[in-house]
């Protein structure tokens, strides 16, 4: 996104198109938010908007008979209508049409059975095949609450499928553009160009991620903060009511959060990023937006936050209003100082989410003592979950936890590293191991593709001995 400050961005309107190689095949896409029609309700399940796909796809003459595409892993909401109603399909008003040359377009057979998704192709000619369909998002994971009282919705390819790749799971873009209603903010992840026809495109020869995931937030629900931090910009959209509070599917009035409350959010903002730009000065990061919403699960236990690098420059950010209590809010902002979400990099949990969590508690706590024992309680904390206790950063492939049981990656990742990374910190010196990590970033900030053993080599050429480096190593 070319802008996530909400004076530059609630003026745009939406949709995407791109280009796209599935099995040797070139293609477009074309996606537009629209407001959602009355019908698509479902109960208190009511989404504002929609997306309108189309896919487009050229087939030369004799490169296939089938063209053979998947989209998985539907959104919850999308599940639940073909779940409420037999006769109601996953994609209940999916078409598929095709033509040849310039000819107009007319219906084509396939078979969609609600993952793969199959269309027979002429051989002996060039041959356009057009695909059309709506769909809903998610409402971040929070499933039971009444959707009308939060106004952030996600199109996150972490999360849920919302466009078809090819059977072997792979799509490569050539061009993305996007045309957003006024109504709504546009949080992609990644840097965008405006064009002259007033639509904006993604940068692809920046873009870092296989998959293309966006969040629009719904302007009416919330109230826009500026924070100024030097030369650091920040926006801090403020929800204008709690889901909390509904009954009935009535929603309460709308209303800003008192002129104190509203002052500490913006002191505490001003000052994680003060303490964040002082430990990584190479970092790029000077435009923020940061959404506060309801963003919790159903038993209120775990609650959603997320970072998104729309580029080097600029980041967006979703909390709970519970990450004012705890260091989460310095978590995400975290993630845009260090950004090592790179499928490249190795040892990816560590990278991306211990080393985050570890950096986030540092600042949140800034007294020494405090800090111990906040890294002391995460120890405990992980010691009295449920299953294997002995499983290595290294191993895991998949971060979750299961919130009903409590069981899950998770304590791995958020309690027991960063604690072990605090105890190794404090060991061969705090300053020496930051330093480690602002070397290691600034390789990342030009380019290079570093790994966990460069960090380790990094430590050493500091004067960190190998003993304690493969101790630190066998902690984790």
């Amino acid at each position: 996104m070319k802008k996530a400050i909400f004076s530059l961005l609630c003026g745009m309107s939406f949709g995407i198109a791109a280009a796209v190689h599935a099995q040797g095949l070139h293609a477009t896409m074309f996606v537009k938010v629209v407001d959602a029609e009355p019908q698509d309700s479902l109960g208190a399940f009511f989404y504002p908007y929609k997306l309108k796909v189309i896919q487009d796809f050229d087939i030369r003459p004799l490169s296939c008979d089938t063209l053979s595409l998947k989209l998985e892993n539907f959104s919850f909401f999308q599940t639940l209508r073909a779940e409420g109603d037999p006769d109601f399909a996953l994609i209940p008003d999916m078409n598929v049409c095709s033509r040849n040359g310039q000819a107009p377009y007319h219906d084509t057979d396939y078979t969609f059975d609600g993952a793969n998704l199959s269309i027979p192709v002429p051989a002996d000619a060039a041959t356009h095949i057009r695909i059309e369909y709506g769909y809903y998002s998610d409402l971040c994971f929070r499933t039971h609450i009444v959707p009308m009282g939060c106004g952030l919705l996600q199109y996150d390819f972490g999360w849920n499928s919302w466009y078809f790749k090819g059977d072997d799971g792979h799509v490569e873009f050539d061009k993305v553009a996007f045309d957003i209603p006024d109504t709504v903010c546009f949080f992609i992840n990644g840097e965008s160009i405006a064009e002259a026809d007033g639509t904006v495109s993604l940068d692809l020869a920046q873009h870092r991620y296989d998959d293309i995931s966006f969040h629009i937030a719904d302007k009416k629900w919330y109230d826009p903060h500026p924070v100024r931090i030097g030369d650091i910009r920040c926006d801090l959209l403020l929800s204008k009511r709690d889901t909390s509070e509904v009954e009935n599917e009535i929603p309460v009035p709308l209303a800003q959060l008192p002129d104190s409350l509203i002052a500490d959010r913006k002191e505490r903002i001003g000052r994680i990023i003060r303490s964040l730009h002082g430990l990584f000065p190479e970092s790029k990061a000077e435009e923020f937006t940061i959404l506060e919403d309801d963003l919790r699960t159903e038993d209120e236990k775990y609650a959603y936050g997320r970072a998104v690098h729309m580029s080097d420059r600029e980041h967006a950010v979703f909390i709970d209003r519970s990450y004012w209590l705890d260091p989460s809010l310095t978590h995400e902002l975290v993630h845009c100082f260090l950004n090592y979400n790179y499928d490249r990099i190795d040892a990816r949990y560590f990278f991306d989410e211990s080393l985050i969590e570890y950096f986030a508690n540092y600042v949140y706590y800034p007294d020494p003592n405090e800090r111990d024992e906040a890294f002391a309680a995460k120890l405990e904390y992980f010691e009295n979950l449920p299953g294997d206790k002995d499983i290595s950063i290294f191993d895991i492939s998949r971060n979750y936890v299961d919130t009903r049981s409590g069981d899950g990656t998770h304590g791995i990742v958020y309690h027991k590293v960063p604690a072990r990374i605090h105890e190794f910190a404090q060991k061969i010196g705090t300053e020496r191991f930051h330093e480690a990590v602002r070397k290691f970033n600034l390789r990342l900030e030009q380019g290079d593709a570093p790994d966990f053993e460069d960090f380790g080599r990094i430590l050493r050429d500091s004067g960190v001995s190998e003993e304690d480096w493969l101790q630190f190593v066998r902690s984790i």
